[in-house]
């Protein structure tokens, strides 16, 4: 097994840096109409990766944020009744330790507020993350069986938080009935294509794109 051991402490860690890795920002557009089925909703994602399922059947949606490692991970998280799985769209960006500031008591001490109160192992944390971070494009999950499972999870990554928030944002609206702009149509003429948007407010039957 200590054979073994050092291997594997080196792989853990090349394997999250690449799922880690983030992309440009995308375009989020909405489309009512072009799913025949309106009991159906859908996400396109970049890179020709797609999930559908039934809009009746979402039972909550979530959005969250967390630190773990040097990253820092903005999910989304879909909740479907009557199966076991769970739609997880999320996006990994460097951790900055600096963004703890607002988040800190009015008491805290001046050590722990200014550059001195950033411990050392979280400094490194945010350098490591730095330093592997490259462009890349969104859409691909490293999964790493069985040291962190994601049984039960239909995972995609987008290249930015930006992108998550929008397309949790757009998806809420649509869940509560507030209201979103989609397009609808197109007109064509001999020498232009013009979309033509409405305001939607039912989730079925609606397409989410990413550009």
């Amino acid at each position: 097994m200590k054979l073994f051991a050092p291997i594997r402490r080196f792989f853990l860690p090349a394997l999250f840096v690449l799922a880690a890795l983030p992309a440009a920002h995308a375009n989020l557009v909405i489309r009512y109409g072009e799913i025949n089925n309106p009991a159906i909703f859908g996400v396109e994602m970049p890179g020709e990766l797609s999930f559908y399922g039934r809009a009746d059947m979402v039972y909550a949606l979530s959005l969250q944020q967390y630190q773990t490692g040097p990253y820092l991970v903005t999910e989304l998280v879909v909740d479907i009744g009557g199966v076991t799985s769970q739609f997880r769209v999320y996006a990994t960006e460097p951790f900055d330790p600096e963004s703890l500031k607002d988040k800190l008591p009015e008491q805290t001490p001046a050590a722990v507020t200014n550059q001195t109160g950033v411990p050392p192992a979280v400094q490194k944390l945010r350098q490591r993350g730095n330093e592997t971070i490259a462009p890349t494009e969104g859409g691909l999950v490293i999964k790493d069986y069985p040291t962190s499972t994601h049984a039960k999870t239909i995972e995609y990554r987008l290249g930015s938080s930006k992108d998550v928030r929008d397309l949790y944002e757009a998806m809420m609206d649509l869940y509560i009935r507030n209201g979103r702009e989609a397009v609808v149509s197109r007109r064509e003429s001999v020498n232009d294509s013009e979309e033509v948007k409405q305001v939607i407010s039912r989730l079925g039957g609606t397409l989410f794109v990413f550009e």
